[in-house]
């Protein structure tokens, strides 16, 4: 899913597609930013289960200053995976509205 963070090192993120677009087959895979709330909750649980498995100062770092740095990742997306959760804001956004509660209530009425 992921691939990269920026540093202060690295090219202006504008121009961060064009430095790992050697590496990457674009033909294959769509390179983006995280664009839902799905995609962010992978990455830090993915991030989390690094920092608690291996006591990564760098993983804790991330996870401290998280609202930071989940802008400096990139995601890179299958054909296949284009239209999920973690890739898509209006799968997101449907994904949501269906595994929201209704708000309308639900009358139940007793027989005897």
């Amino acid at each position: 899913m992921l691939i990269a963070q920026t540093s202060k090192h690295s090219p202006p993120a504008e121009n961060y597609t064009l430095v790992l677009h050697p590496q990457v087959n674009t033909e294959i895979v769509a390179i983006q930013r995280l664009v839902t709330p799905a995609a962010e909750q992978q990455l830090k649980s993915l991030i989390q289960q690094h920092a608690e498995k291996t006591g990564s100062a760098k993983a804790k770092a991330i996870l401290a200053d998280w609202s930071a740095a989940k802008g400096k990742f990139w995601q890179l997306v299958p054909p296949a995976e284009k239209n999920t959760p973690e890739a898509n804001p209006a799968v997101a956004v449907a994904d949501m509205a269906v595994s929201a509660p209704s708000s309308v209530p639900v009358q139940v009425a007793a027989t005897a």
